[in-house]
């Protein structure tokens, strides 16, 4: 009950305000509270998880603008990880789930009348996308290291 809550509440967004201390520790308690519910998921074991926060944190991590081209962010080791903790979590939720397309819907927002799909997708396309692109960026690197 603890994870999840602290799941559901901790800040992910870094602040004007903050040195980066704090916003690093979050995201690093985030990512392990991740890697943990999804563990636990992964064995069956009977865990509330606030699914639309991984969407909100796919849409933190890879932002687009309203005309659907990329903001451009630079990829901290922190986010990358947050990033690849939030995708193993929906995996296992999405895996062990009866009706996956419902568990899509129940990503997109906590209020029935506002879930929508198209947004999901959306989100899930942008990060595919941006694997994809760190991934050529790691192939390339290794490429020009020979």
């Amino acid at each position: 009950d603890i994870l999840e809550s602290f799941f559901r509440t901790v800040k992910y967004e870094k602040s004007e305000d903050d040195d980066g201390r704090t916003w690093h520790q979050n995201v690093s308690a985030l990512s392990n509270c991740a890697n943990t519910l999804g563990t636990l998921k992964k064995y069956k074991h009977q865990v509330r998880i606030y699914k639309p926060r991984i969407i909100k944190v796919f849409e933190y991590i890879v932002p687009t603008r309203k005309d659907g081209s990329w903001q451009q962010k630079e990829d901290e080791p922190n986010t990358m990880r947050l990033l690849a903790e939030m995708s193993r979590l929906l995996y296992w939720i999405c895996r062990q789930s009866t009706d996956v397309m419902e568990t899509l819907r129940e990503a997109s927002s906590s209020e029935p009348a506002a879930r929508n799909l198209d947004h999901v997708l959306e989100a899930l396309r942008n990060v595919w996308n941006k694997c994809v692109r760190v991934h050529e960026d790691f192939r390339n690197k290794q490429i020009d290291d020979l």
